[in-house]
């Protein structure tokens, strides 16, 4: 009877357990175009203004090849960066980037940047609030060259989608989360999980399901049968529909495209686990030692179990994402404490002071190139063979040709109209 109440206090906990819409975009729009009205109005008759550019590359490069290197700045190709020009917002001219609609794919003759630019009208411009609106112009840019003109408020609204999707994203457990009834399935006896149409089970127990966020894709954890629960055998579910025997009472994590993932596995869920099975008092006294100093000094220190059966031991996971490749843990520890210092940290090694917000750093599959941004909507971006990149509006990371790029736009409408994408091998 006490091993089932410890199981129950176990498993309890376990059952227990964002995209931009257009209306969003719109309603932020006038405090955005207001500061551009401001800075446009003020400097028109400025001597000092920088001169812009509306040229437009007609360069469809691959990264990283010479011909795309077309740096702004002396030093970008010494630094491997790649850069094309990719639109033009002259501010003096009323005209703003709207970064929410921008993008960059890959494409079959290289990287693909999608820009989109607005232009206030003469009076919006004058105005002392300077507020834009779903009529101002808009103007679709592919790779430099003006391919589209409509109106802010008609822009297509698959760009918004295109815009977030290389970005990692929280994945939060959809058990007892207010999504469980869309997916998990209960009988008297059993449960099941029923995802785009497709029965899976039935099985004793579900504790954990994390869903895509494109809703195709999913991982679970599950226990099949009543011995199996008593037994504390879990089972990793996916889309497949087989079943893999996976450590119990861990918390899964995916890759951003769901192609695999892993589990954090507290100290704490362990013992607790071997204590449940435990009948000799004098082991049982010594694992709820080890239990209580687990949860006293190594707070957010946990075991990382891949899919691929790939292991790290006590890491910090304090704020945590996988790489694309999902074979890599990178992981932040706000304060220093308990013999572990304050930074960023990458398969358990810290890598930097700096402690970026989730999803805000990246690395190649084998982890042997990395970079990061700052805090902010515009980041600087430090890369692990000490480049540094300043202001770059949106990085994120892109897979083409078998290899593996950081990529951004850079724009400073004081400098210059020039709206550049950037790109550098990892």
């Amino acid at each position: 009877m006490n091993t089932y109440r410890i199981f129950i206090c176990i498993v309890f906990p376990f059952f227990m357990v964002p995209a931009a819409s257009k209306a969003q975009f719109l309603k932020k729009l006038g405090n955005s175009v207001k500061q551009v009205a401001k800075e446009a109005v003020s400097n028109d008759n400025s001597a000092d203004n920088a001169p812009y550019s509306n040229t437009s590359s007609t360069d469809h490069t691959t990264p990283g090849s010479k011909a795309a290197l077309k740096a702004p700045a002396p030093d970008f190709e010494k630094q491997g960066i790649a850069v094309m020009d990719a639109g033009s917002a002259a501010y003096n001219a009323g005209q703003y980037f709207i970064e929410q609609y921008s993008s960059v794919t890959p494409s079959v003759n290289g990287l693909k940047a999608i820009v989109a630019v607005g232009l206030m009208t003469g009076k919006e411009r004058l105005s002392e609030l300077g507020e834009g609106s779903g009529n101002d112009v808009a103007y679709i840019y592919e790779n430099g060259r003006k391919t589209q003109t409509t109106t802010v408020g008609k822009l297509d609204g698959s760009l918004l989608t295109l815009n977030k999707k290389y970005d990692w994203y929280a994945m939060n457990n959809v058990v007892n989360t207010g999504n469980e009834s869309r997916y998990i399935k209960k009988s008297a006896l059993s449960v099941s999980i029923v995802f785009n149409g497709k029965k899976y089970g039935p099985y004793k127990a579900v504790t954990q399901m994390i869903i895509s966020k494109d809703n195709t894709k999913f991982f679970a954890t599950v226990c099949p049968t009543i011995n199996d629960l008593e037994q504390q055998k879990n089972y990793l579910l996916s889309n497949d529909g087989k079943l893999k025997p996976i450590a119990f009472g861990g918390d899964l994590l995916a890759n951003r495209r769901f192609t695999t993932g892993c589990m954090i596995l507290s100290p704490v869920t362990a013992i607790a686990s071997r204590l449940a099975k435990e009948e000799d008092e004098k082991k049982q006294a010594v694992l709820q030692q080890q239990m209580t100093d687990a949860m006293m000094n190594h707070q957010n220190e946990n075991d990382v179990i891949f899919f691929s059966g790939r292991e790290l031991k006590g890491v910090i996971t304090e704020y945590k994402w996988l790489d694309n490749s999902g074979n890599n843990l990178f992981s932040t520890k706000t304060d220093a404490g308990g013999g572990w210092e304050a930074g960023l940290y990458l398969n358990g090694k810290k890598i930097a002071n700096d402690k970026p917000h989730e999803g805000h750093a990246w690395c190649n599959a084998d982890a042997t190139s990395w970079a990061y941004g700052s805090l902010g909507e515009v980041e600087d971006l430090v890369f692990k063979d000490g480049t540094r990149v300043s202001k770059a509006y949106h990085p994120r990371q892109i897979e083409y040709g078998g290899k593996s790029y950081l990529v951004w736009f850079m724009y400073d409408r004081v400098q210059s109209a020039e709206i550049k994408m950037c790109s550098k091998a990892l």
